[in-house]
């Protein structure tokens, strides 16, 4: 093995190792590898053994692991290489092997038997609906995934007949990727990426249909979640809780807990921003316990009768230190009040995408008592509501300001920092929940409503002022295309990005670098990722069908190579740059991949 790749890094099976056997066939030749892998479908599973050469001396045990097939996201190609007679370069052709059409072969139902039986009753009741969750990336795709590509988190079974599973972001990061759910601790099903929230740490999966049909015949014992409602679908300060989730080993467990506290993390608080810009949460009111579980993984949070008040989630966010910049997960609780409008969508309409209204902005909570010093008098209705709500949570008198506005989003040129929401749509704001509360349902009855304008009153300047915004409607915060060209990684300008460079985002183009693969074209002519294509040859440059289209230069006559293609870069600070790019049709061809309606990606 010269390099290992996607479906060997799972196994562990390094470079420098010798591959003996690949799903039941001895492999002596190359040639017998390629027999032996080329009838396998994607996403099956195929036992290896090899030896480790690089340990061979100290350890010389025959190893043996499972790896799963990946056909969907890139070719499966042979290379054979063409000598030439005379003193010419020699050549390299390539063929690509045909997808298998039959579909991977799925699991035997274990039945009642394979069913966790102890632990106490809340752990009873709930493992049915708790699931385990781990994901796998190609590290050339990671969009939204940490650098590693691979992740492992918890989820609730929120539908069990349709297979939806509730989970983070963490677990969850981007539907270009490989997602398997473990349920009931017994199975473990394929599943796709069906929603991820825009503004929050919130995923949702749909699992295999096909899968989960043979575990509900099979008796597998799965039942959907009871998510709390009204007043019990939010958490205050002190009340006392119970987290049932897993521990590192994947064990289920329950313990009583208390929560120290439910507030908007702001200021020095806050989540900081990612070098690499990505998502960052914000506007969401996260409760913290008073005595985490130690070697908690992630679950969920729920009152005596088993009834979730909201998930305990994995937050990803790097260190504010600007000497060392790492990746780290931590746990928080996400209160039911946030997920609900969410889930009670989907369930009335199956069939349609949830979408999240938005006022582009990033809001941060200030204490009252310090607003009343610095902007003089205020609003007396809605001081009082802001007292009495805080007083309720056993929170500290805050306020909710405006900190950030994204520079081409719908509050631009309405909203600026410093401002002090009071009112949007008719709801007085005495949180940052208050606000998506307000858009999704406005309770004013005007004539804007028809334009889908919503009234937004603020205080700025010791004055109130009135705003009219119309909100911007987001769905799901993933990709749906992507194209490699020339060992560019491409994809449509994300909102993470817009939000970082407010000054460049009005100039900046709609398709941005994500990466740049080594020893690729573009890499040659040192070309960085995090920068906007601009132009081709050019042509502006909107959108990726731009790229497809324009990235393919005309051939002269008696020429091999295809011709330089000169782009147009803006960076993520404003400057310009040019860069001639001679495409490699051979080792670098253009990939064009897509997802589905059903969630599966393909290459063209």
């Amino acid at each position: 093995l010269a390099r290992p790749g996607y479906v060997f890094e799972s196994l562990g099976c390094d470079w420098g190792s010798l591959i003996t056997c690949v799903n039941g066939h001895t492999v002596k030749a190359i040639e017998d590898f390629v027999k032996a892998i080329e009838d396998i479908p994607d996403r099956q599973y195929f036992p290896v053994l090899w030896y480790d050469m690089r340990e061979f001396r100290r350890d010389r045990t025959l190893k043996t692991g499972f790896a799963k097939m990946s056909r969907a996201w890139s070719p499966l190609k042979i290379w054979r290489c063409q000598s030439v007679a005379d003193a010419s370069p020699e050549e390299w052709e390539s063929e690509e092997l045909a997808v298998p059409s039959r579909p991977a072969r799925l699991p035997e139902p274990p039945g009642r038997f394979g069913v966790l039986t102890g632990g106490d009753r809340l752990v009873r009741q709930l493992q049915a609906s708790l699931v385990t969750i781990r994901f796998r990336t190609d590290q050339r795709f990671c969009t939204e995934a940490l650098e590693s590509g691979s992740s492992e988190g918890v989820g609730l079974l929120v539908d069990a007949k349709r297979g939806l599973v509730l989970t983070d972001r963490h677990s969850a990061p981007q539907s270009l990727g490989a997602t398997e759910v473990t349920l009931g601790g017994c199975a473990t099903v394929d599943a796709e990426v069906l929603f991820i929230h825009p503004q929050h740490n919130i995923a949702l999966l749909r699992c295999d249909p096909v899968a989960v049909g043979l575990l509900l015949k099979g008796r597998v014992p799965l039942s959907s979640a009871r998510i709390a409602k009204g007043k019990k679908a939010g958490l205050r300060a002190g009340e006392d809780v119970h987290f049932v989730g897993f521990d590192s080993q994947g064990n289920v467990f329950s313990a009583e807990c208390k929560v120290s506290a439910v507030y908007l993390p702001s200021g020095k608080d806050e989540f900081p921003p990612w070098s690499v810009p990505r998502f960052r949460e914000r506007n969401l009111e996260i409760a913290v316990l008073t005595d985490t579980p130690e070697d908690a993984r992630g679950g969920v949070l729920c009152d005596s009768r088993g009834a979730v008040r909201a998930l305990f989630a994995s937050f990803d966010f790097q260190t504010a230190r600007r000497d060392c910049r790492e990746e780290t997960t931590e746990a928080f609780g996400i209160p039911a009040n946030v997920f609900l409008p969410m889930l009670e969508a989907i369930r009335k309409d199956a069939t349609r995408t949830p979408e999240v209204r938005s006022l582009d902005m990033e809001v941060a909570a200030v204490d009252l008592a310090t607003l009343a010093r610095g902007a003089g008098k205020l609003p007396k209705k809605w001081m009082q509501a802001v007292l009495q709500r805080c007083g309720q949570q056993g929170q500290v008198a805050r306020a909710i300001c405006v900190c950030r506005v994204l520079a081409t989003g719908a509050s631009k040129a309405k909203l600026r920092p410093g401002d002090v929401l009071l009112s949007v749509a008719g709801k007085t704001i005495a949180c940052a929940l208050d606000v998506e509360e307000a858009l999704a349902n406005p309770t004013t009855k005007r004539k804007r409503e028809a334009s889908k304008e919503v009234e937004i009153c603020v205080l700025r300047d010791q004055k109130e002022v009135v705003e009219h915004v119309t909100p911007s409607v987001l769905g799901s915060e993933d990709d749906a295309e992507l194209v490699i060209w020339s060992g560019m990684v491409l994809r449509r300008t994300p909102r993470c990005i817009l939000e970082r460079c407010e000054s460049v985002a009005p100039r900046a183009g709609g398709v941005f670098v994500q990466c740049v693969l080594a020893g690729s074209p573009a890499e040659t002519r040192s070309l960085h990722p995090h920068c906007f294509l601009m132009e081709m040859n050019g042509k502006p440059v909107k959108t990726l069908s731009d790229v497809l289209s324009g990235g393919q230069g005309e051939k002269k006559k008696n020429e091999k190579r295809a011709p330089y293609v000169r782009l147009l870069l803006l960076d993520m600070n404003g400057q310009e740059h040019v860069r001639a790019i001679q495409p490699d049709s051979l080792f670098f061809p253009t990939l064009h991949l897509q997802r589905s309606s059903l969630g599966r990606w393909n290459y063209t």
